[in-house]
């Protein structure tokens, strides 16, 4: 945005009788068929036209109580009781970024208010979608009410409305390192009027594998030791926790500080060699402290479930009911399997795992034989638990070894395309032993 102080707001006046019917999307040479009543009232409205500049950026009101019978115009006049009607906004290409229709608006916001108007509406064209002038319009504070189809069926137009409660207008924000700012934000995002529609729109559930996928890309940043990435991801990754700590407090459940408060609470818990006194300090972290201190919070949270009247157990009632169904399916077959490790339910050694997995592998493939796909479904499943099982017993987990194998084939694949590539060929024009032959190459390399 230009750093120049913007021009004056002027008034149109009624003598300039082809502004006003630009304003309303007509011209001038149109005026011998325009009906004398239309006329008529569009130049009594003059008075709502705006001009900012030299570019001629234009606004022009329909106040509610005006006698006009435009299809558009009596859907507003049903819907809200005491409402101005922008009818038209036209920025030059000269003005586009120098805020002049920003100030436009503002300008219409304030004269609205004293006239005793509670809400601003006004149509966005339909097609073509113009991405630009909605992301403007909800900066503004407008939501999108509806649409409507005018002009006898030949044009769609978009409605949308802002409340003139400047408390629930979307706040003029700037970026900032105090996490307030960031609670601040979804706050507005979120609100009813003025804020984003697809934000209000969300729930826990909709936003939950937003929240998983976040989880990830922060792990693949990590994995790819880019810090610039893993700012950004960690940064993705809080708005999740703020996303969804906003949606409960609308609910009237919790707060942002209440999340804070519950994890600080925990973590001085669970560390009394580091943050108890000084003879839990001296004495470290004693056998069977931690295992005690998780029963100790297990209890008070079963009391406070039944104080609020719901179910006590924190996910059913169920031994194994507390790992969460959201986690991918081999690390919850890995928290699974160690959650039933803690009570006896285990393998001594690796050893018969590998027979359970040749066993498993045989009904594997007496299923396929027999071509029943449920069956082959469920063997299958049998087999990648028990390989899990046994990347337990040798100290490895399963999703970790088997993201290292996918970035190993993703390399020595990648070795045949550049190869490939330097050879003037395609990986489509490629044969299966041409690049098997690659294959074995990158073996060596990668």
């Amino acid at each position: 945005m230009s750093s120049q102080p913007l021009p004056p707001i002027e008034p149109v006046t009624e003598k300039d009788e082809a502004a006003i019917l630009k304003l309303n999307n007509l011209h001038a040479e149109e005026l011998s068929w325009l009906e004398p009543k239309r006329l008529s009232f569009l130049l009594d409205q003059a008075f709502h036209a705006r001009r900012i500049g030299e570019a001629e950026a234009f606004l022009m009101t329909f106040d509610q109580d005006a006698d006009y019978d435009s299809p558009n115009f009596l859907w507003f006049r049903q819907r809200y009781p005491r409402f101005v009607y922008v009818d038209r906004v036209v920025v030059d290409e000269r003005a586009r970024g120098r805020g002049h229709a920003r100030r436009l608006y503002e300008n219409l916001f304030e004269r609205a208010a004293r006239a005793g108007h509670d809400t601003v509406v006004c149509e966005v064209n339909a097609e073509p979608p113009n991405p630009a002038s909605d992301a403007f319009h909800e900066r503004l504070g407008f939501r999108e009410v509806g649409e409507a189809a005018i002009h006898g069926g030949a044009k769609t137009v978009r409605y949308f409305a802002r409340k003139l409660d400047t408390g629930k207008a979307i706040p003029s924000l700037t970026p900032s390192r105090d996490i307030s700012r960031l609670i601040e934000i979804m706050a507005a995002l979120r609100a009813p009027v003025g804020g984003c529609p697809w934000d209000v729109e969300q729930n826990f559930s909709t936003i939950a594998p937003y929240t998983i996928e976040e989880a990830y890309e922060v792990a693949d940043a990590i994995q790819r030791g880019d810090f610039d990435d893993l700012r950004e991801e960690l940064g993705d990754l809080l708005l999740q926790v703020v996303y969804h700590a906003r949606m409960a407090e609308e609910e009237g459940e919790f707060a942002f500080p209440d999340v804070v408060e519950a994890i600080t609470t925990k973590m001085i818990r669970r560390h009394p060699h580091v943050f108890g006194d000084d003879k839990a300090r001296s004495a470290g972290m004693a056998k069977g402290m931690w295992e005690k201190i998780k029963a100790e919070e297990k209890a008070e949270k079963r009391a406070a479930r039944l104080a609020r009247g719901r179910d006590p157990e924190d996910n059913g009632k169920g031994f194994l009911d507390s790992v969460p169904l959201a986690l991918p399916a081999l690390t919850r077959a890995l928290k699974l399997q160690q959650k039933a490790a803690r009570v006896g339910f285990d393998w001594g050694e690796a050893g018969p795992i590998l027979d359970k997995i040749e066993e498993e592998t045989g009904e594997l493939r007496e299923a396929i034989a027999k071509g029943e796909t449920d069956a082959i479904k469920d063997e299958f499943g049998d087999m990648l638990f028990a390989l899990v099982n046994l990347g337990r017993h040798l100290g490895l987990d399963s999703e970790a070894a088997l993201a290292g194998t996918n970035e190993k084939f993703r390399n020595r694949f990648h070795h045949i395309e550049r190869v490939l590539e330097e050879q003037g060929q395609s990986l489509e024009a490629a044969t299966l032993d041409e690049m098997e032959e690659l294959w074995q190459q990158a073996k060596g390399k990668v």
